[in-house]
């Protein structure tokens, strides 16, 4: 084995168990918790902006969110996993800026995954404060 392979053995391990402690965790399900291979996770920080998912809300639950409170104060760095049953799902979002319009996407959880929003090809038009994103599920690393 390479030093080279050993050290992305190593850096995928601490990517692993770094996924799993830490955070916040809430099932979207009642009990009794299925086993970890057998649920998906959606896992969300707050700059990601979740609203709710299935109509569930869950940024209080996730940030103890206040509207009014000074994002100085917000904790941006702090995980939260919510744990899903397998199946077609919905997430809520806002967008990042001055409109706070809702948007959702839909996806399909499958069991044993984790799943995040990916903000790519952001655009803000010449002289607008209006930033458009396109926003997707995606699986993600834990």
């Amino acid at each position: 084995m390479t030093k080279k392979h050993s050290l992305f053995i190593f850096l995928t391990s601490m990517l692993v168990l770094g996924c799993g402690g830490g955070g916040r965790q809430y099932w979207l399900y009642p009990e009794p918790h299925l086993p970890p291979a057998e649920e998906a996770v959606f896992v969300a920080y707050e700059s990601h902006r979740v609203v709710a998912i299935d109509g569930d809300e869950t940024a209080s639950r996730c940030w103890g969110q206040v509207v009014d409170e000074p994002q100085a104060y917000r904790r941006n760095d702090l995980v939260c996993r919510l744990h899903l049953q397998p199946g077609p799902h919905t997430v809520t979002f806002e967008g990042r800026f001055a409109l706070r319009e809702r948007n959702n996407v839909d996806f399909t959880a499958e069991p044993g995954k984790a799943y995040g929003l990916d903000w790519s090809d952001c655009v803000t038009p010449p002289g607008g404060y209006q930033q458009t994103c396109r926003v997707n599920v995606v699986e993600v690393g834990g």
